[in-house]
């Protein structure tokens, strides 16, 4: 698999460096010298010193044989025009831009799911992605980590805890408690990852992913004996972008916005009708 990565910042070298341990064929392509000379000097991948929408540079680095382009320069304009000409001149491969606007982000989305603006399979917005992250984990409760399979399905990652109805018994025996129908897919132990089997023994402590289905979630903490769903109230210290999309998702309930800037908590106020909004500090 072939991914030119457009932008050496951060993101772009955290990246390139998973994608090569990965396996991956990596070329990274910026217009900074000193980050160019850094990624040529501690990644085995390619390096292009260019502008990021500079169609020779793109079509030097190889574009054409690429499977993905992922655009993450500073500048949302550079990541979209980047995306628009690939489209254009190479369709088939996967593009993925971060956009920092939220207007453009939002211009960005598939519509009905198939036309797709500036040729942009995937827009990322950093907010959003934060946003997600912090409502799965309120979701989860004390669950931890959830990993979406698609389908309504997800690989539950939890705690097994002492005295819990897992704590002690064997995986071949979990079909014996009343309304078990999950299957553990992973054991973690200390530093140590089982290949589990029926014979494996579950113990307090053990970390295991389970696969279940999102409606089943509930059920299944109750047999690991921890606590999750969504808070019957909740509060929310900060009312900037990210703070507002997670007061206005469907599942947040009895929700409280509460900041120190009258002129966010105005705007709040405005576009979240359900959320009650405290001009104030927590403290």
């Amino acid at each position: 698999m072939k991914v030119i990565i457009v932008g050496a910042g951060f993101v772009g070298m955290q990246l390139a460096r998973t994608l090569v341990s990965e396996g991956r064929d990596v070329v990274l392509i910026d217009k900074d010298a000193d980050r160019v000379r850094e990624a040529g000097n501690s990644i085995d991948c390619s390096v292009v010193l260019s502008d990021g929408n500079s169609p020779a540079a793109l079509e030097e680095a190889g574009i054409a044989s690429a499977d993905a382009l992922v655009a993450v320069t500073e500048q949302d304009e550079v990541n979209m025009i980047t995306c628009s000409y690939v489209e254009s001149h190479h369709p088939n491969v996967y593009k993925i831009a971060r956009v920092r606007n939220y207007a453009y982000y939002e211009s960005a989305q598939p519509v009905d799911g198939t036309h797709r603006v500036y040729g942009i399979d995937r827009a990322i917005h950093p907010n959003v992605v934060t946003a997600e992250a912090i409502l799965s984990a309120v979701r989860n409760g004390l669950l931890g980590e959830t990993i979406d399979l698609g389908s309504g399905y997800g690989i539950v990652c939890l705690t097994v805890e002492r005295g819990s109805p897992l704590d002690g018994r064997s995986l071949a025996k979990l079909a014996e408690l009343d309304g078990w129908s999950y299957l553990v897919a992973t054991v973690e132990r200390g530093a140590e990852s089982l290949l589990p089997n029926g014979k494996t023994v579950l113990e307090a402590g053990d970390h295991i992913g389970v696969l279940a289905r999102r409606d089943e979630i509930p059920a299944l903490m109750r047999f690991a004996q921890v606590e999750g769903g969504m808070p019957r109230r909740t509060v929310i210290y900060g009312a900037g972008q990210i703070g507002c999309i997670l007061a206005a998702d469907k599942d947040i309930r009895n929700v409280t916005l509460v900041d120190s800037d009258r002129e966010l908590c105005r705007k709040a106020a405005e576009q979240i009708r359900k959320a009650k909004v405290i001009c104030g500090s927590l403290t």
